[in-house]
């Protein structure tokens, strides 16, 4: 069975040029998406914000917090509602 890249090495091939220059701008643009966001950079610029030094970096797993009783949200509509 073929993995994922022989498939892609395979379609690519059947491009033309002006497919593979298209697909080519989409990879790289997925590529540049792990990148720090334009906004960020410049914000990073602007005393009046701080932005964390390791933005861009993929967040570390946390295991949500176990509740009992009603979730809030639930709570803050019914209250709205009477």
């Amino acid at each position: 069975m073929a993995t994922i890249r022989e498939k892609l090495r395979d379609e690519v091939e059947r491009l033309t040029e002006q497919e593979a220059e298209e697909a080519l701008r989409i990879i790289r643009s997925l590529y540049h998406r792990r990148d720090l966001a334009p906004i960020l950079r410049r914000l990073a610029g602007d005393p009046t914000f701080i932005v964390p030094e390791n933005i861009g970096r993929p967040f570390h797993k946390v295991t949500p917090a176990k509740g009992t009783g009603r979730p809030a949200s639930e709570l803050l509509v019914e209250d709205r509602s009477t």
